[in-house]
């Protein structure tokens, strides 16, 4: 069901479109995570800090601070964090806490930079809700809408893609009329065994509809600090992935570094030491297809593995490069 009646039918001949000014035209409001009025899908499984790196993201962006300490934000972003799972006194202590472990960090200002729906009833496919969102939007001349988390704003059958596609085409008029960037924080299944656009819950439609993939995932704790692999594949650009460490007693508590190529070469020499193919590194590294594509070809060029092989259903086959021996 629409918020309104759709917009009429635009229709450009070549010069136009080309010189037309679009809404979404624009620099990243955070670099690689949040393109200018595009949409990003933010998934893990339950209890892998996906709340915490979206409250982050809400607070850098308003801020005009790097996002996790590492993905910088251009420009100050007028922010609307729509939290309907946790208990709005829960997500007033863990801003808090962000805020006050980067010491440079400051409440956003002016306070509207950055406003909070806590949680609600909140169903994106009611118009009565839609109609609040959107007053709410206008209101603050909404840049981000932050979405937290899908299953608490979606009333349908996650697996339906014809529920799916009402929730995300409303979603979708909404960041059209408005020009705003939307971020949607989803969960994911247990499954890794395919590719990245395959581990969101429920319909293709949720990946397919994004341009930006930001999947949290291996987590892994050492005493006080618990740490997540974000990997990201976006439409427009490629980005490495990348570990978020996450500790309440370290300054700032949540941060973000590049997963180092050495890192991962060791990781599969240690793990692989006779023959495999890229879904043997895809495996040992839990990471996208792309990226253990990337690091083949990069270990390659390097002489450090060599082609010796293809499988019969197209799978090149490498080994490790001896090593040889001075002396």
């Amino acid at each position: 069901m629409k918020v309104s009646n759709p917009p009429q039918l635009r229709v450009f001949n070549y010069d136009e479109f080309l010189n037309h000014q679009f809404k979404s035209s624009g620099n990243d409001l955070v670099e690689t995570l949040v393109p200018a009025g595009g949409a990003t899908l933010l998934y893990s499984l339950p209890k892998s800090l996906k709340s915490w790196i979206a409250l982050d993201l809400a607070l850098g962006a308003a801020c005009g601070r790097p996002v996790l300490n590492h993905f910088s934000v251009p420009k100050p972003v007028r922010v609307l964090l729509v939290q309907v799972e946790d208990r709005p006194g829960e997500v007033q202590q863990r801003l808090k806490r962000l805020l006050f472990s980067q010491k440079e960090l400051r409440f956003p200002d002016p306070p509207e930079m950055l406003k909070v729906i806590p949680r609600c009833p909140l169903n994106l496919t009611d118009p009565k809700w839609l109609r609040q969102l959107e007053s709410a939007i206008a209101k603050q001349k909404t840049e981000l809408l932050i979405l937290d988390v899908f299953r608490r704003l979606f009333r349908g059958d996650v697996n339906t893609p014809k529920d799916t596609a009402e929730f995300l085409e409303n979603l979708d008029s909404l960041r059209d009329r408005h020009g705003c960037a939307s971020l949607l924080v989803h969960h994911s299944n247990k499954s890794r065994k395919s590719a990245m656009q395959t581990h969101a819950l429920g319909s293709i439609n949720l990946t397919a509809w994004a341009d930006v993939l930001v999947e949290v995932n291996n987590k892994r704790a050492d005493g006080c600090t618990t740490m997540v692999d974000l990997q990201i594949e976006s439409k427009s650009t490629s980005a490495e992935p990348t570990t978020v460490v996450f500790d309440l007693k370290a300054i700032p508590i949540l941060v973000a570094k590049d997963v180092a190529e050495s890192d991962d070469l060791s990781r599969v020499r240690a793990e692989l030491s006779g023959e495999f193919t890229v879904k043997d590194v895809e495996r040992v590294l839990g990471r996208s297809d792309t990226t253990a594509s990337r690091r083949v070809e990069a270990w390659t060029a390097k002489g450090v593995i060599e082609h010796i092989d293809t499988r019969s259903h197209g799978q090149y086959v490498y080994q490790f490069k001896p090593v040889k021996l001075i002396g």
